[in-house]
């Protein structure tokens, strides 16, 4: 008699699987279930095989909702179901697995043997299930901890082994669970790693902070949240952006180029070197976007450990350069230009990944052409391709000597060699290259190709000369009354300098 019941109440379970009831909102679906859900709950054991059967039609509101009744009737038949369940669908239906991942949870302890062999198995496979290792972590308990524990100080000894498949601060996430103040120590030197990026240090030491003081960690919650709120007020924002419906007013739109166009000196991304393996954050200075996927930077992007140039953008690096879009937008951040697939080269338009080639060809077609070695090299220099700088810009010089754009790019990737990655060779080949450039701004006598004006390179050296210690003298330069003084100061001439 209760399994003929039962059954009634699993084919009403059931009968919004169908393709106009998924249109339909969760919240509405289970208002009208409540009654079915509520008995089939009070069932427990005897509806058991009823819901784990329907575990099987994954993509239906049903399985769903069969989730949530076995998280609430909480019995221990339902583990091997469960875990299979998210072994299976952890990358297609994650709504799903997150609510099997609650089941387990609340079966608690019997659960802890059945889950922590699935993933130990996994993590042999170098796989992380994010559901799976959710559900186990969550349970307090002294087999837990230590494995825990056990993994995050492998990790700490040889974080290769696992960085490319397991997110370190996903997997601490729940230590406060356990509730054991002497992990505090290992997670300090965990989050004190080179190779973890902001946004990661960041979680950890989040961890630390409420398994520390808890009372503390939740206020400052508070307070955090409510800086959130009033910040989603203009998350539509960025939606509409994204979307390319933002309409923006003439003052607005100054505003956002200035801040995209004006380079982030601190900004660090995460990048992995596919050489020697190690992940590091670097300095990227300006960022030029060029469809969200494809990013060039200012500086040279070169491993810290090995020095060579096979590295990559990490998808976490990835991530941390959408975040600073966004902040962009909301006013709160600066240094990425959106320049979209397509860019304008001698006037021909064309999708930049095929911009260095065409150079190259050019430089085929006038080999005797200076300032195209030269605007080569800078191509060059934002793709990477820093054998080819040298190369490029040491050609134009030949050819032109004239170009003062070549010294004074010489002179910076050098400095930023000597200066951020402490290659001391570099401080020798840096003065040189300075110095050149100084001289030849001296005789006044120079081609400005690819300059911006002379301002920048006043500001050039004038940055420069304080980086490299050293003291320069500048030859006096025509310039009028009310023209921008050439020491840097923003005043005009006849305001600063001319008055001495």
């Amino acid at each position: 008699m209760a399994d003929e019941k039962i059954m009634v109440l699993i084919n009403d379970l059931q009968k919004y699987d169908n393709e106009e009831s998924y249109k339909l909102n969760y919240e509405v679906i289970k208002k009208e279930l409540e009654p079915t859900i509520r008995k089939l709950t009070n069932y427990k054991e005897k509806s058991l095989d009823y819901l784990h059967s329907i575990l099987k039609n994954k993509e239906t509101w049903s399985c769903f909702f069969a989730l949530e009744i076995l998280k609430d009737i909480k019995n221990e038949k339902s583990i091997p179901y469960l875990v299979k369940f998210m072994e299976e669908n952890e990358e297609d239906f994650g709504d799903n697995c997150e609510a099997a991942s609650q089941a387990i949870t609340s079966i608690g302890k019997p659960a802890i043997r059945p889950v922590l062999e699935s993933v130990r198995d996994s993590f042999v496979k170098k796989k992380y299930n994010i559901f799976l290792v959710g559900a186990l972590t969550e349970i307090k308990d002294e087999e837990v901890y230590n494995f825990m524990k056990e993994m995050t100080e492998n990790y700490i000894k040889d974080y290769k082994k696992y960085d490319s498949w397991m997110p370190i601060d996903s997997f601490i996430y729940n230590f406060d669970k356990q509730g054991k103040k002497d992990i505090i120590s290992i997670l300090e030197n965990l989050v004190k790693m080179d190779n973890l990026s902001k946004r990661e240090k960041i979680e950890i030491q989040s961890t630390i902070d409420i398994i520390r003081d808890p009372v503390k960690f939740n206020e400052s919650i508070k307070t955090d949240t409510a800086e959130f709120l009033e910040d989603s007020k203009d998350f539509n924002k960025f939606e509409k952006f994204l979307s390319g419906n933002l309409k923006m007013n003439k003052k607005e739109k100054e505003d956002f180029f200035e801040r995209s166009g004006t380079g982030d000196d601190e900004f660090e991304a995460s990048f992995l070197c596919k050489d020697c393996n190690e992940r590091q954050n670097i300095k990227t200075g300006l960022i030029w976007d060029f469809d969200g996927e494809s990013f060039s930077f200012e500086n040279e992007i070169m491993c810290k450990h090995c020095f060579c140039h096979n590295i990559i953008l990490t998808d976490i690096g990835k991530q941390e350069i959408i975040s600073k879009k966004m902040r962009i937008l909301l006013g709160k951040d600066k240094g990425i230009i959106s320049v979209g697939k397509n860019v304008t080269v001698e006037d021909k338009k064309m999708e930049y990944n095929r911009t260095y080639d065409y150079l190259l060809n050019r430089l085929k077609e006038e080999p005797l052409n200076g300032e195209l070695y030269l605007r080569a090299a800078n191509n060059a220099r934002k793709n990477n391709f820093y054998q080819d700088v040298f190369k490029h810009y040491k050609k134009a010089i030949e050819l032109n000597p004239k170009l003062i754009a070549t010294y004074l790019n010489l002179a910076e990737i050098y400095l930023h060699r000597y200066w951020y990655y402490g290659m001391e060779s570099s401080s020798d080949e840096s003065i040189k290259y300075f110095r050149k450039t100084i001289d030849l701004f001296n005789t006044q006598d120079y081609d400005s190709a690819t300059i911006r004006n002379e301002e920048y390179i006043l500001d050039f050296i004038e940055e420069s000369s304080k980086k490299l210690g050293l003291n320069i003298e500048l030859m006096k330069v025509k310039i009028g009354r009310n023209d921008l003084c050439f020491c840097g100061s923003g005043k005009k001439y006849k305001n600063c300098c001319l008055v001495e």
